[in-house]
């Protein structure tokens, strides 16, 4: 797929952000995966010859859209409580509000 020629800016908007997670080692029995959903973004895409993007997103915007695996299903009910103590958000408390990507 190209990218059309140009500068081309994409958000809430026009676009969706998810972030998938996985698990190793001790964690792989008892968390789960997630996709989470970035709800405050945006990016800038150049295209043409040498297309490149940068990507803003707010980490304490995320939350837990669908998580599977883990000792036991992971419930809506959980999923408030998932997204308070989520690492996202625990690493979005030590950063600046929105962190480029890198």
């Amino acid at each position: 797929m190209s990218i059309p020629e140009g500068t081309h800016n994409i958000g809430p908007s026009n676009g969706s952000l998810r972030v998938k997670t996985g698990r190793e080692g001790a964690a792989a029995k008892a968390g789960h995966d997630l996709v989470l959903g970035v709800n405050s973004w945006d990016a800038t895409i150049e295209g043409g010859d040498s297309p490149s993007i940068q990507l803003t997103a707010d980490p304490a915007s995320m939350e837990v859209i669908e998580g599977t695996g883990g000792a036991k299903a992971l419930t809506d009910k959980d999923k408030p409580t998932s997204r308070r103590a989520s690492p996202a958000r625990c690493w979005a408390r030590r950063r600046s509000p929105s962190s480029p990507a890198r």
